[in-house]
């Protein structure tokens, strides 16, 4: 499973957001549509596989979970087509102030206002749709569903235009410009994805400004790292060493990164920079 919810605070969670707990409940967590454990794995800094929450083997929802609804109509639907389709899905990003989350509360507060009026656009749900905090969920669920479905998924983000997953999620271009603001995505350069350094965390990207086959200049992601903790950090590179062992298991995988971004410096376009941990590598 990606998402569990948190027995505590009732918040919905994603698995990739427990590299960013100073301390991980083993018992603190549940499946998010119903009350059996989820048990959360692969989190530690020797595991190379990505984390993830497991039930226990022969565990049995509880009456109306609809994560057993949503297998069973998943079933249904590789024979056919069914009435009921999409499952549960995140609909909403809610992003967080805060850049370690510990295993109380936190409200989630918008990014501050650039431009439009963007971040007040209504949170419409459907089916047993939910928030989350990362987007890593949003990305795996936009993998997974076929292109021509993507537009009946509704996708709600601060600050970003387009009501679904087809409207909110575009490729970086074949050219350096400036750009709508979106989740964008990119091919990432191998085999020196990264530099990193006390200050700066420099993500190398393949999209961008190409003549004859060879590039003239290619988009890059920046970070600013000077204030942030371990965990913050390892958060980042852990998911590009896993896309990447991930993408050497698997000959033809390429390995992408998901990300949202500012380009602040107008002279230097090709520069987009992360400010919080918006951002996943597939």
């Amino acid at each position: 499973m990606d998402v569990a919810r948190d027995r505590k605070t009732g918040e919905i969670v994603s698995s990739d957001e427990l590299l960013l707990l100073q301390n991980v409940d083993n018992q603190g967590y549940s499946c998010i549509g119903c009350s059996v454990k989820a048990t959360p794995c692969s989190y530690t800094k020797h595991n190379k596989k990505r984390p993830y929450f497991r039930f226990d083997e022969n565990i049995v929802h509880d009456v109306g979970c609809f994560i057993v609804e949503d297998k069973y109509r998943h079933f249904k639907s590789e024979r056919r087509n069914i009435e009921g389709y999409p499952n549960s899905y995140p609909n909403k990003l809610v992003i967080k102030n805060e850049m370690i989350k510990k295993l109380s509360s936190i409200s989630g507060k918008s990014l501050s206002k650039i431009g439009n009026n963007l971040n007040e656009k209504k949170h419409k749900s459907s089916f047993h749709s939910y928030s989350v905090n990362t987007l890593f969920p949003i990305i795996k669920t936009y993998l997974h569903t076929r292109k021509e479905y993507r537009s009946i998924l509704q996708l709600n983000i601060p600050e970003i235009i387009g009501e679904n997953y087809s409207e909110v999620i575009w490729s970086l271009p074949n050219e350096i410009k400036p750009l709508v603001k979106k989740i964008r995505y990119s091919k990432i350069y191998l085999p020196k994805p990264y530099i990193l350094t006390d200050d700066i965390l420099e993500i190398n990207l393949l999209q961008g400004k190409w003549e004859n086959n060879k590039f003239v200049k290619l988009y890059k992601l920046l970070i600013d790292i000077k204030k942030w903790s371990v965990n913050k950090i390892e958060y980042i590179t852990r998911q590009i060493e896993s896309a990447i062992n991930e993408h050497n298991e698997e000959t033809m995988k390429n390995v992408y990164a998901f990300f949202i971004g500012n380009q602040y410096d107008s002279e230097r376009l090709e520069v987009i920079t992360i400010d919080k941990y918006n951002f996943f590598v597939v």
